[in-house]
């Protein structure tokens, strides 16, 4: 489980009711529009690709000790559930991701 008792969206993504759970969860826990924290750990040889689904001014680093893996979170303003879920998306097509 994840922060507010979400699933890991990654167990999500393969069930189309699985995605309407989420969003069902998204939408009792915040009032849209919203501001929405992502935050993410990669492999380092990924994290260009995890940034460029976010605007560059809005994504925060933070590098592990061994440099091995990056944590990247951006804080942005979402007007919809749908928003946030087709991120999400996207960023598990990205190998190796985590979401925290």
């Amino acid at each position: 489980m994840t922060a507010f008792g979400f699933p890991h969206f990654r167990i999500m993504t393969r069930d189309s009711r699985n995605i309407e759970n989420f969003k069902t969860q998204l939408e009792n826990h915040y009032d849209f529009p919203t501001e929405y924290l992502f935050k993410f750990i990669v492999p380092h040889e990924q994290v260009e690709k995890l940034k460029s689904l976010f605007p560059p001014e809005k994504v925060s680093i933070k590098r592990s000790r061994t440099g091995k893996y990056v944590g990247v979170s951006c804080k942005l303003n979402m007007e919809t559930s749908g928003q946030i879920i087709d991120i999400y998306k996207e960023a598990y097509l990205i190998k190796g991701i985590i979401s925290l």
